[in-house]
């Protein structure tokens, strides 16, 4: 973010200061997708291994409150 607060006060091209946000956006969601594999290929499965309903219960709890919130963000993606 120091980049891009470098950029506005530098007076940049208001567009190259949006391409880079964009870029920025997209990184951040790579990282996440990648968060939430890792979560749910060791948090989640932990869970259910050990068959414990209520635990099941939060997890999915858990990630429908994630899901949720990604599909708020951005545009939809057609298929």
């Amino acid at each position: 973010m120091a980049g891009v607060h470098r950029m506005v006060s530098e007076g940049r091209y208001c567009i190259d200061v949006l391409l880079q946000l964009a870029a920025i956006q997209g990184a951040l969601g790579q990282v996440s997708k990648v968060m939430l594999t890792t979560h749910i290929d060791t948090c989640v499965r932990a869970a259910f291994e050990d068959g414990d309903q209520k635990k099941h219960d939060r997890m999915i709890e858990e990630l429908m409150e994630v899901f949720s919130r990604y599909a708020r963000v951005g545009p939809a993606k057609s298929r």
